[in-house]
């Protein structure tokens, strides 16, 4: 399988974490910035770029600055806007999904269970460094 990200940004790995960190849905980001559903999801599969208007929605959605946002999803390079991209958020939710998955494995002892969990976290510590 072909990997999702474009090389360079990962702008479609920042939006996918920020939608799910924050609870919401394609179509929940879609409306919230005058977006088509389509469009957010071409942007998380990377199979598309927002154009600027729809990053400046993204940034104030998010809370995010709109050059840094504008440079991680490859408007602009690092150069020219003179900082960094937006920070690559952690997969809060995504572990959170994981580990509540983990707890709920039958036929686990709680000693197994807690085995399981502490190896989880890591492993996904160990993969953020």
């Amino acid at each position: 399988m072909a990997p999702r990200r474009k090389p360079g940004t990962g702008f479609d790995l920042w939006l996918d974490r920020m939608i799910c960190n924050h609870h919401l849905t394609g179509k929940d980001v879609a409306a919230k910035i005058k977006a088509h559903d389509s469009q957010v999801s071409r942007w998380r599969s990377g199979k598309g770029r927002p154009n600027m208007e729809a990053v400046t929605a993204l940034a104030d959605l998010f809370g995010v600055d709109r050059l840094r946002l504008a440079a991680r999803a490859g408007l602009v390079s690092e150069d020219v806007a003179g900082v960094p991209p937006a920070d690559m958020p952690e997969p809060i939710a995504q572990r959170e999904e994981v580990r509540q998955r983990l707890m709920d494995l039958p036929g686990l002892t709680d000693l197994e269970r807690f085995s399981l969990l502490e190896t989880y976290d890591r492993l996904a510590k160990e993969s953020a460094t």
